[in-house]
């Protein structure tokens, strides 16, 4: 049903009078927000590769900043899901790189530490998550990184550095 709304949402948009102020914004705004829907459903049906031409759509439509953070941000969980895990990194990068003041900028960081780990690529993985805890003190996901940064160090004998972030999440 979707599917069909934006197949004639899409014609209508082509089909538009310029001359009515706004009409196209609007229009367009639909048709991002029909692809945001539509990439959210797939995504959520594990439907990933269509969720990602949804979202792809998105950033060709669109400049709006949050938009295209938020778009960004979910090709990126998308590949990552479909085990992707290089396509996922260039895209969390992406966001990282181009807005670095987003607010899906702090969980791009994180899922590309996550991504890190999957690529088994232990130097951007500890310097990633270095970053992220400088960077974001306050941040809901600090114990999970600190936790597993610091099981990271004992795996890897490095007990001073494990004690250094472990002492963190009991005190």
């Amino acid at each position: 049903v979707l599917n069909n709304l934006l197949a004639s949402l899409s014609e209508s948009h082509i089909a538009l009078d310029t001359s009515e102020p706004g009409a196209n914004e609007a229009m367009l705004a639909l048709l991002v927000e029909t692809h945001s829907l539509l990439g959210w459903s797939y995504f959520h049906m594990q439907d990933f590769a269509s969720s990602i031409s949804q979202f792809e759509k998105i950033l060709s439509l669109s400049q709006n900043q949050d938009i295209q953070t938020n778009a960004l941000l979910k090709i990126a969980d998308a590949y990552y899901n479909l085990g992707e895990y290089e396509q996922a990194k260039a895209y969390y990068l992406q966001l990282i790189q181009d807005y670095p003041n987003a607010q899906e900028t702090p969980d791009a960081q994180y899922s590309l530490i996550l991504t890190y780990l999957q690529l088994e690529d232990t130097e951007h993985y500890v310097n990633e998550s270095q970053n992220f805890l400088n960077t974001y003190q306050e941040h809901p996901h600090k114990p999970l990184i600190l936790y597993h940064l610091g099981e990271y160090y004992i795996e890897h004998q490095e007990y001073t550095q494990a004690l250094d972030l472990l002492t963190q999440l009991v005190e």
